[in-house]
């Protein structure tokens, strides 16, 4: 398969100052931010408030959005939700994701390099390459995960890692049956089920979900950042 090249990446912040973090989006050539948080405040990543980090990224000429409805974690229609957890292959065939991508895919054709981004640090435990990620390289399109100044990984070493979890170190997994595509398909639906936002439980493991208590202004509520 044939991919666009060099206009999709992701990062999570949590391993950065902003400063660090600015200058990677510059060494990048990456001038549009898609925040794929769903709530874009963090205390302990001040910051990355979302306020704050857009009038930051304006003087640099990189564009900031947040997409929380089409891209964010924890939606609220319990239509998406399997077994208690966010389904990121349901989610992402929904009307209002499928917005997001056109969105996105307009920004790519309008000379942006896009970075979708949230807070944890390993692609592999974030939605933001399960679910967005993944759809996107489905689709054509080559996915660079910046982890750090020097190092990165493609979507397919991901897929490789997820496989190599599920089937190569999981005895009672294993089935001679399973295609590569199978294999795969069946590796992103087992790690969705890891991570996935649960609706009634607070006490998620995943990082994205409950990294800090995060103010959100507009409504005067305290919330874990997403």
């Amino acid at each position: 398969m044939t991919l666009i090249e060099d206009k999709l990446f992701t990062i999570g912040y949590s391993n950065f100052y902003i400063e660090d973090f600015v200058r990677l989006l510059h060494d990048y050539g990456i001038n549009y931010v898609a925040d794929v948080r769903s709530i874009p405040y963090s205390t302990r990543h001040r910051d990355y408030n979302k306020d704050l980090l857009k009038a930051r990224l304006k003087p640099e000429n990189i564009e900031y959005h947040n997409f929380k409805n089409e891209f964010g974690a924890r939606q609220s229609d319990e239509r998406f939700y399997s077994e208690g957890y966010l389904d990121f292959k349901k989610f992402s065939e929904s009307e209002q994701f499928l917005s997001g991508v056109e969105e996105i895919e307009q920004i790519i054709n309008s000379g942006y390099k896009v970075v979708f981004m949230c807070t944890e640090k390993e692609p592999e435990n974030c939605h933001r390459c399960i679910m967005v990620a993944r759809y996107f390289y489905e689709h054509g399109y080559e996915i660079k995960h910046i982890l750090d100044e020097n190092e990165e990984v493609m979507q397919n070493n991901v897929e490789s890692f997820l496989i190599k979890k599920f089937f190569l170190q999981q005895i009672s997994l294993i089935d001679n049956n399973y295609s590569d595509e199978e294999m795969i398909a069946k590796s992103y639906e087992l790690q969705n089920e890891e991570i996935g936002y649960r609706l009634n439980n607070r006490g998620n493991s995943n990082e994205d979900f409950i990294h800090n208590w995060v103010y959100e202004k507009d409504s005067g509520r305290i919330f874990h950042s997403a």
